[in-house]
């Protein structure tokens, strides 16, 4: 398949805040893709039966190979079209303000989006069953949960100081990566996407027009790349389609390639996706899954953040 047709579908939904940064990034390299909207909570029935447990959105899927988590989901974007590069100025600083900007932006983000004025805009949205449905999601998605989180206060306080630090670098330039957005933007754009969707009231920016007008390129460049839209049961016929492409093995680590494994996000939404495991390198974790009808199945995870362990 050429670079131009790379045969991207994108599982994900329309308000999630980490599937807009993917958005983003595929608009950003102009890469066309297509968009299989999945419901907000599970269940996912095709994408479950193609990923196990990992309950997390977006996911990338490229026949039969399937990318979890926004940072590998970048990695992998980069990696099918280096041109344009959305690492600059700095790859090592993009990465860290994307994991900064994922960890404790987003779980300010969270901290607000779930207050009272957030939940009636969610009311409006989604309908009183489904908001249900959602706030008992979001609660077992954050059961057990090792990650940051904010008390509403501190969150309010909190996101203050990051929008008057982030308008004035803004003042320097249109982007945070520079002349043109990158994958800091991205990043830092999204959690604050999350509040304007939801509770437009917490993220007040009359004082921080830098802020405002970058948030509004970043929106006209998300909408810039329409995706072409098919229905969820479309995954299951490309990966029918698909040749298995098995990923190459890796010099053994512990646990060894070859050992069954269930991988999981090491903060929240620690349900384990259970394979073979494949690959296993400084950058990803890639696990074999089989599947009666479908055949093979590579789910691929980014190392930093998950963790590990054998099963039987």
């Amino acid at each position: 398949m050429s670079e131009q047709e790379p045969g991207l579908i994108l599982h994900h939904y329309a308000l999630s805040p980490f599937s807009e940064k993917a958005r983003l990034i595929l608009a950003q390299k102009r890469l066309p893709w297509t968009s299989i909207e999945q419901p907000m909570v599970l269940p996912r029935p095709e994408l479950e039966r193609l990923v196990g447990g990992y309950r997390r959105i977006p996911v990338l899927q490229q026949g039969r190979h399937f990318y979890c988590d926004t940072s590998l989901i970048a990695a992998r974007l980069e990696a099918i079209k280096a041109s344009p590069s959305f690492l600059a100025p700095s790859p090592t600083l993009s990465r860290l303000a994307e994991s900064y900007a994922g960890t404790a932006l987003f779980a300010c983000a969270n901290a607000l989006v779930f207050q009272p004025g957030g939940v009636r805009t969610m009311l409006k949205i989604l309908g009183r069953e489904q908001l249900a449905a959602l706030q008992k999601d979001r609660a077992e998605l954050m059961r057990e949960s090792r990650g940051v989180q904010f008390q509403p206060r501190a969150a309010a306080a909190s996101l203050q100081a990051w929008l008057r630090s982030l308008d004035q670098e803004l003042a320097a330039g249109a982007f945070l990566s520079g002349k043109e957005p990158g994958l800091a933007d991205f990043s830092v754009l999204a959690p604050l996407w999350y509040i304007r969707q939801f509770y437009s009231a917490a993220l007040q920016l009359d004082g921080f027009a830098n802020v405002r007008d970058w948030m509004d390129r970043l929106k006209a460049l998300s909408e810039s790349n329409a995706p072409r839209s098919a229905p969820p049961d479309h995954c299951l016929a490309v990966v029918m389609a698909a040749p298995e492409d098995r990923p190459v093995d890796s010099s053994a680590q512990d646990p060894a390639v070859g050992t069954r494994i269930g991988v999981q996000p090491a903060d929240y939404g620690r349900s384990p996706s259970v394979g073979v495991l494949r690959e296993l390198d400084d950058n990803e974790i890639v696990i074999e899954r089989t599947d009666r009808e479908l055949g093979a199945l590579y789910v691929h995870f980014p190392r930093v953040g998950y963790e590990w362990e054998a099963v039987s």
